[in-house]
C-alpha cells in the first residue's frame, strides 16, 4: 500500500507531527530528548492517518503499511547504538523531512507570507521535499540497507553491539517483507 493513499483520518494531528519534528531536527545536533521527539511525530502521524487505535485486525492490516510504524523499531536500534553515531539518524531525519514537507507546502499555499517557511533558503527546501519526494524515499531505503552493513563493520571497532546488529537485520527482513523501496534498495546493492 502507498503512503500517498492514506487520507488523514484526523487531520487536526498535524500540528502535533510538525511540531515534533521541528523539535527534532533542532535537538538533534545536541541530543536533547531527541529521541523523545521523533517517535511523538511518528505517533502523531499514525494517529493523523489511521485515527485511535483500535484493536481488530483490519485495522492493523492497514497500519502495518504505514511508515511511522516501520520506524518505531528503527528507533528503537537508534537509542541504542545511535549515540555513537549521528549517521543512525539519517533515515529518521530523511522521513521527517517528507513528513513535514507537504505540511509546510500547504501552509505555504493558505499564507505565502508565513514567517519562516516563505524565507527563499527554507521555502526551496519544502518545495523540493514534495516534488523529488520518490527520490528521496529511494535515498532512504537505501541508506537503512548501507547501515545494517556499516553496523557490521564498525563492530569490529567497538561502535556497535552484537545485539544490536542482530536486531537491525531482524527489523531489515520484516521491512524487507512489507516496503517495496527496502526490496528495490537490496537489489540496488547486489
Amino acid at each position: 500500500m502507498n503512503q500517498n493513499s492514506y487520507v488523514d483520518t484526523l487531520p487536526s494531528m498535524k500540528t502535533y507531527q510538525w511540531i515534533c519534528w521541528v523539535l527534532f531536527f533542532i535537538s538533534l545536533p545536541l541530543r536533547l530528548y531527541t529521541n523523545w521527539f521523533v517517535f511523538a511525530a511518528l505517533v502523531f502521524g499514525l494517529v493523523k492517518r489511521h485515527g485511535l487505535p483500535k484493536f481488530n485486525k483490519e485495522f492493523l492490516q492497514k497500519m502495518m503499511f504505514d511508515e511511522n510504524l516501520q520506524a518505531l523499531p528503527y528507533l528503537a536500534i537508534v537509542a541504542v547504538v545511535g549515540e555513537a553515531n549521528m549517521l543512525l539518524y539519517m533515515p529518521l531525519i530523511l522521513h521527517g523531512y517528507l513528513e513535514v514537507s507537504p505540511i509546510f507546502k500547504e501552509i505555504l499555499d493558505r499564507k505565502p507570507n508565513a514567517l519562516i517557511i516563505s524565507k527563499d533558503f527554507v521555502k526551496s527546501y519544502v518545495l523540493r521535499g514534495v516534488s523529488h519526494k520518490a527520490e528521496y524515499v529511494e535515498l532512504k531505503s537505501d541508506i537503512e540497507v548501507y547501515i545494517g552493513i556499516y553496523l557490521i563493520v564498525v563492530w569490529f571497532i567497538g561502535w556497535s553491539s552484537f545485539l544490536s546488529i542482530l536486531m537491525y537485520w531482524q527489523i531489515m527482513r520484516l521491512r524487507y517483507m512489507i516496503s517495496t523501496h527496502i526490496q528495490m534498495a537490496f537489489k540496488r546493492i547486489d
